[in-house]
């Protein structure tokens, strides 16, 4: 008879082989894992998939919230944790449905998505300059142009000007081609082919995002590949090289939770504190719907804790 270590090792196995990032895959354990034991703790019976009912789930929804007083959030995140293990094990013959099919998840206030604030943008900008300026001296004082070191930082800048200055998407930055890149002496733009069907936008460049490219496409490394971005490995760089240098300069800022789509939020969230109108942030988005591009017309949490800021409440009194 099998128990709940082996259950949660196929899950794993399962979720290792998907291709699912580490982080992920201990977040679904660890829910798993909980649930297991209450499961255990509430029916006094060895955690079974079979022997998990939507009645279970809805208690154990109720336990979340009531019980441990967790946010919606975090309860909505160990449901989805419980769907796709019983996903997995309607897929393996373990169970003959999913459990959590019709248990809906908690209401929730809807919250804009993470952008970085203007501080933010210019210490990220400035760790990166920094340490491109002590690539180019490295360069120079080897006397090699195309020193390991600065290859990889102007790759890095031109990251993130197509992150923060174009707004793309990680899968589509990783997906371009050198020919989807013209640059012309003072304009320039990207072709950008994105989703099943291909879809196709241009992107317009502006002086800063050109410059960062010519930079990098000056040191690129001559390989077959025709990927815009290379790796060191010399093969073409895939979106976690993309998050690992992220994680590189966000940490010599000092800033969290940096990650490739929160620049694209920024970039959009920039054009409408610009003025922009929301067919041109759409447009240049690649956004299908308004509605969806109308999120960077919300306030973030920056700007409610600036605008708590901007009331004297001792003048209130």
């Amino acid at each position: 008879m099998m128990g709940t270590t082996d259950f949660l090792d196929q899950f794993r196995a399962h979720l290792e082989a998907a291709d699912r990032s580490p982080r992920t895959v201990d977040v679904r354990l660890r829910d798993m894992s909980t649930f297991a034991t209450w499961f255990e703790q509430t029916t006094g019976k060895p955690f079974e998939p079979v022997a998990v009912t939507p009645l279970d789930v809805r208690d154990y929804r109720a336990y979340l919230q009531t019980v441990r007083g967790l946010k919606p959030n975090t309860v909505n995140r160990a449901l989805t944790s419980l769907s796709t293990f019983f996903h997995f094990c309607q897929e393996v013959g373990l169970v003959a449905s999913n459990p959590c099919r019709k248990v809906r998840p908690v209401a929730q206030q809807p919250r804009p998505p993470r952008w970085l604030s203007r501080q933010e943008q210019a210490a990220l900008r400035r760790a990166l300059a920094e340490e491109l300026q002590l690539a180019e001296l490295k360069a120079q004082v080897a006397g090699d142009p195309h020193h390991p070191a600065l290859v990889r930082t102007r790759r890095d800048q031109a990251i993130l000007a197509l992150l923060l200055d174009a707004g793309l998407r990680v899968s589509e930055v990783c997906a371009l081609r050198l020919d989807d890149v013209v640059l012309n002496d003072r304009s320039g733009h990207l072709v950008v082919r994105s989703g099943k069907r291909g879809k196709y936008r241009e992107v317009p460049l502006n002086a800063g995002a050109r410059q960062a490219l010519r930079a990098w496409l000056e040191v690129r490394p001559q390989v077959k590949s025709d990927a815009l971005l290379i790796g060191r490995d010399r093969v073409p760089l895939g979106t976690r090289g993309v998050q690992r240098r992220l994680d590189h300069y966000a940490r010599r800022a000092g800033l969290e939770n940096v990650t490739p789509h929160a620049l694209r939020h920024t970039f959009g969230k920039n054009l409408v504190d610009a003025g922009r109108p929301l067919t041109e942030v759409a447009a240049l988005l690649g956004h299908a719907r308004l509605n969806t591009t109308a999120v960077y017309t919300q306030p973030g949490q920056a700007d409610l804790r600036q605008a708590v800021e901007a009331v004297d409440w001792e003048d209130l009194q």
